[in-house]
């Protein structure tokens, strides 16, 4: 496994030191955020990435160029895949990610890649309970659904963006703010125009099942 392989050979260290030596660099930023995200679908490497301070680097490279699409969403796919560890969704969200993702949401609306990385960062981010508070507190619910709303035709940005409601709505006051706005609608919405997808029904079943424990949404929902 090359993921093994560069991180055994000093990879990570490599790809830290290049984001601290060119920080005006978006080419450097961007393709580095993006090996960051693929390294660190090793668990082993989550965890190196965050301890060598890659969580840091992250997001100092989205503090940089908060105009590059290219950055932000290679940044924000890195957090999602360091959000994986239990740890890391702890560390990120005492960085400031959860701000850091939602500001490329509202810097990059039209960008589906930018939407589907971030939903992604939202939902891995709100497996922890504080964090799920946090984020809807920041606008997170509304940036979901918004993009869901942007993009109806993305498979990926509506499988994203189901997983974050159906962990955000874990939450008992989440789930009743979710229903609110029209997430029942926007869950339901997603399975209509992606019947062939697996991965989006998954995610929209587990949305709902997630939304009907709170009795009022049961009769919405239905």
């Amino acid at each position: 496994d090359n993921k093994v392989k560069i991180a055994g050979l000093g990879g990570i260290e490599a790809v830290l030191a290049a984001m601290q030596a060119h920080p005006a660099s978006q080419d450097v930023q961007q393709h580095a955020c993006g090996a960051l995200m693929i390294l660190a679908a090793n668990d082993d490497n989550s965890v190196k990435i965050a301890g060598l301070g890659g969580i840091e680097a992250v997001l100092a490279a989205m503090q940089a160029h908060p105009a590059s699409q290219d950055v932000q969403e290679q940044a924000c796919g890195a957090l999602m895949r360091l959000a994986a560890n239990a740890d890391n969704q702890v560390k990120i969200a005492g960085l400031g990610g959860i701000e850091a993702v939602l500001a490329a949401m509202q810097a990059h609306p039209a960008s589906q890649l930018v939407q589907q990385q971030a939903c992604g960062a939202l939902a891995n981010l709100a497996a922890n309970a504080d964090n799920r508070v946090k984020i809807a507190g920041l606008g997170g619910i509304e940036a979901v659904l918004a993009a869901m709303q942007a993009h109806p035709a993305s498979q990926l940005v509506q499988q994203q963006a189901c997983g974050a409601l159906m962990r955000l709505a874990a939450n008992a006051d989440n789930s009743v703010k979710i229903a609110g706005l029209g997430g029942i609608e926007a869950v339901l919405a997603a399975m209509r125009a992606h019947p062939a997808s697996q991965d989006v029904q998954d995610e929209a079943c587990g949305a709902l099942m997630s939304l009907v424990c709170i009795s009022d949404n049961k009769v919405k929902i239905a």
